[in-house]
């Protein structure tokens, strides 16, 4: 089924007596791979499942790992064992190499392929048809074919949850300019609109500018005084021979009504290299303006399903190449995020933050449950470094320690550890060594345990046992925080950052909040809620809590693509 266009389907019907031909039997074999093609591409899509890495082998060699995957009609393609190939002996090469010098890039691209295989004399064939008698063919393999291409798709899943279009408006000597946007957009909706400069290994300085009119949108920086919505983007690079991508954000907004087109056009495109000028062709993006933008993507998306035939990419190359050799510089895995999640990548939805019990790091025991009439209760041990030469007056205190009962009043009880008894009163009635006090900060939500020298003192670590409580009446019983937004999706090494609101309405400080990844391999994250995402497309968990209050914590998703 080459095509995803749905159709009636028809099977054999047996029954005896029945004259069985080739026919039959190919008919039976062709309703049973299109019915499977069928649920393959509306139940998952088209992409890498798994494996399929593509690395570097050498500077003119890549290695295909094996893998599977799904391709736009629904086929199977298996790659059953690794492969090393050299990139000119890859298929289209020939017709590349034509058309591109110096640094480009490429992308390497499977597809399904079959062959007939295990030739045998075929009698019948030999009666029937003259003028052929080579042999007949007793299988098909299914197999797979590689080749190379400089066309990438027009549209991809972007940062943004939707749809992108994406065009270039010119490509010149290791120079890419293209103007990417949402394909869909709600009215009276605020979007990006990215211009984005690939730079390729050049040391020309590079000037760019020109002009996006807009129909139907509006722009904080248009220029409405000759009566047309008009918006000039300009690049400037001084001489540079790194390699690199500069990404200049516009912000528009969608002024029409629902169900009309609007158009965004780069026009007036004027750029040059150096001393010499490049010649650009205006280039016009269509953008579908909807009432509501979720319905009318997966209305695209189940229709790009019945009625595409897109490339699978599985590398982006870096190549450096000349009409008499090439240099392969890098490779670049799913550089179009095309991969389809497992049952594995799934499991992590299925796993609820509330059926996990985090480690507790200053292993206290929370009391969670308690009746209305009780208090919350936590305890712990504080500790009080005393120099060798305390002198007599001088006060030392713990470090801030987290009662993890939230912030407001609490009472705490601390009492002195004195070999295997445990003194819960002014320890200077019993010792007339120190004496000590707590202080709580309501507003952080810890205490301190403060120490005074009375006397020449052996010890020098005081070890203290308290207990934090409070009771319902005193506030707190609806405290919670909340991860905005709750799911969110990354491409690959993207960099995304998470909102936490305040129980209290106020901003959390640095190093007030502990964040994980689960599983950790997806990417890390920062004290300061910034996530980057590794390489491994997939679905994880974020998770955050107070680390003053461990009962204060929230659960996001986020999917990489």
């Amino acid at each position: 089924m080459i095509s995803n266009k749905l159709k009636v389907f028809e099977r054999n019907r047996y029954f005896y007596g029945k004259l069985l031909t080739a026919e039959d039997f190919i008919t039976e074999q062709i309703y049973f791979n299109d019915k499977r093609r069928l649920l393959n591409n509306m139940l998952f899509g088209s992409g890498v499942v798994t494996g399929m890495s593509v690395v570097k082998a050498d500077d003119q060699s890549i290695a295909v790992d094996s893998g599977f995957a799904l391709d736009s009609s629904g086929r199977e393609i298996i790659v059953s064992e690794p492969k090393v190939i050299k990139v000119n002996e890859l298929n289209g090469y020939s017709s590349f190499i034509r058309s591109h010098t110096d640094y480009t890039t490429a992308y390497l691209c499977i597809e399904y392929d079959e062959k007939q295989s295990q030739p045998i004399h075929s009698i019948a064939k030999t009666v029937l048809d003259d003028e052929n008698e080579g042999p007949e063919y007793n299988r098909i393999t299914e197999g797979y074919s590689l080749y190379i291409t400089d066309e990438e798709p027009e549209k991809f899943m972007c940062e943004s949850e939707n749809l992108a279009l994406k065009r270039k408006i010119l490509i010149s000597d290791g120079i890419n300019v293209s103007i990417i946007c949402p394909s869909i957009v709600r009215e009276g909706e605020e979007f990006i609109l990215e211009t984005q400069v690939n730079k390729v290994n050049t040391e020309k300085n590079i000037t760019i500018d020109f002009d996006l009119r807009l129909k139907l949108f509006t722009a904080e920086n248009s220029n409405n005084s000759t009566g047309k919505n008009i918006v000039h983007i300009s690049y400037d690079q001084c001489d540079s021979s790194d390699s690199e991508t500069i990404v200049i954000r516009t912000k528009l907004k969608a002024m029409g009504s629902s169900g009309r087109k609007g158009i965004i056009r780069a026009d007036n495109i004027h750029a040059a290299f150096g001393k010499r000028k490049s010649a650009a062709y205006p280039v016009q993006i269509e953008v579908d303006i909807a009432e509501n933008r979720a319905d009318s993507i997966i209305k695209m998306l189940r229709k790009q399903q019945t009625d595409n035939n897109e490339k699978l990419y599985i590398a982006k190359l870096e190549l450096f190449v000349s009409p008499q050799y090439y240099i392969l510089e890098s490779v670049e895995d799913l550089p179009f995020c095309q991969a389809v999640p497992t049952a594995v990548d799934m499991r992590s939805f299925q796993i609820r933050s509330e059926f996990i019990c985090p480690p507790s790091e200053n292993k206290t025991v929370s009391h969670m449950i308690s009746p209305a009439n009780q208090p919350v209760v936590n305890t712990g041990t504080a500790y009080v470094l005393i120099p060798e030469k305390a002198r007599k007056g001088n006060i030392y205190y713990s470090n801030n320690i987290p009662h993890g009962l939230g912030t407001g009043v609490v009472f705490i009880n601390a009492g002195y550890v004195d070999d295997k008894k445990i003194i819960f009163e002014e320890s200077s009635l019993l010792n007339n060594n120190f004496s000590y006090s707590i202080i709580v900060d309501e507003d952080s939500g810890t205490f301190s345990v403060a120490v005074r020298i009375n006397s020449d003192i052996k010890k020098t670590n005081l070890k203290f046992c308290w207990t934090a409580s409070r009771f319902p009446d005193m506030g707190n019983s609806e405290r919670k925080i909340e991860i905005n937004p709750s799911v969110r999706y990354a491409g690959r090494y993207e960099t995304v950052h998470f909102d936490v609101s305040h129980p209290d309405g106020k901003v959390w400080k640095n190093g007030e909040l502990e964040w994980s990844v689960h599983p950790d391999n997806g990417g890390q994250i920062t004290s300061s809620g910034i996530f980057t995402a590794f390489d491994i497309p997939g679905f994880y968990e974020i998770r955050v809590k107070s680390i003053a209050e461990p009962d204060l914590n929230a659960t996001a998703f986020l999917v990489v693509q």
